[in-house]
């Protein structure tokens, strides 16, 4: 199998994930066979590694502050409906 550049990635789009996930491990183990490119993958590892950790803390975030808006909207609505009630008694008893 011959390498593949970035470039056959992109323009054939009848490629497969597979070969696609093939190539990209070829280039990494080929960048890893010199003295220099091990050290680069074992650096985009450890990059890879901490854009995960930092995507994982990202989504908790995102889901806490969803959390929060949607316990502020039950509440809000639970006023509500307490003041239109208490505005209800208060017509009744302004009669």
């Amino acid at each position: 199998m011959s390498a593949l550049t970035g470039r056959d990635l992109i323009t054939n789009d009848r490629m497969s994930a597979a070969d696609m996930g093939l190539g990209l491990l070829g280039g990494i183990g080929s960048l890893a066979n010199t003295a220099s490119g091990a050290s680069k993958v074992i650096n985009l590892g450890k990059s890879l590694g901490n854009l995960g950790s930092s995507l994982s803390d990202l989504r908790t975030a995102s889901i806490a502050i969803r959390g929060r808006k949607q316990s502020q909207s039950q509440i809000s609505k639970s006023n509500g409906s307490v003041n239109s009630r208490e505005a209800k008694i208060a017509d009744w008893t302004n009669v």
